[in-house]
């Protein structure tokens, strides 16, 4: 009995003081490197029950960078406008060589070849935060042939961002173009087979 009552305070204790929880959500995937924590957080919440969060460790610089992605099939987003939203808040100053926390979208055509890019930087580097959640959004056309999309919440250097209430939906065509490059485009070719192995 006295070791499931020192179980229980435990499991309580446990919630208490570690609200934030280093694991990946079910779908996303981790980029940028071993330098960031991301997971979930279920004290710090636009809307309950949870919010997303990227954090630098300690091996971080201002030069390193860490993002929570995800990518969906474009079939649904062919030949429309995007839009791309979260609400964001950063527990400081984010520091870094480029600054802050952003969110970028990118569609990728079927044969991988043609990429259009879109991005917004929510917190550049010279600002702060007074605690308060704000809307982050970018826009940008899905091409007809785009195969899949893919999207990311990000830090530059060093702090902590959280994210909440993502959302991608079909916009209204008369909405403009946002995001910080506002419609990129680049060409690469991939190679069909293994190159520059030992």
């Amino acid at each position: 009995m006295k070791k499931l009552a020192v179980l229980c305070l435990f499991m309580v204790y446990s919630c208490v003081v570690n609200p934030q929880k280093e694991e990946i959500p079910q779908g996303w995937s981790k980029g940028g490197g071993l330098n960031y924590e991301m997971g979930v957080d279920t004290t710090t919440y636009y809307t309950e029950p949870r919010s997303f969060y990227v954090k630098s460790l300690s091996s971080a610089t201002e030069k390193t960078f860490g993002q929570l992605q995800q990518t969906i099939d474009g079939a649904k987003y062919l030949g429309k406008r995007i839009q791309l939203s979260t609400y964001m808040k950063v527990s400081k100053k984010v520091t870094g060589r480029y600054g802050g926390a952003a969110i970028w979208i990118h569609t990728y055509s079927k044969d991988k070849t043609d990429m259009t890019m879109g991005a917004y930087d929510c917190y550049s580097w010279e600002t702060g935060t007074d605690g308060k959640w704000k809307k982050c959004f970018v826009v940008l056309d899905v091409p007809p042939d785009t195969d899949t999309i893919s999207y990311a919440f990000k830090v530059f250097g060093l702090g902590q961002v959280w994210m909440d209430d993502i959302t991608l939906k079909i916009v209204d065509p008369k909405i403009p173009i946002r995001g910080l490059y506002q419609k990129f485009r680049s060409i690469q070719k991939f190679r069909s087979t293994p190159f520059n192995i030992p």
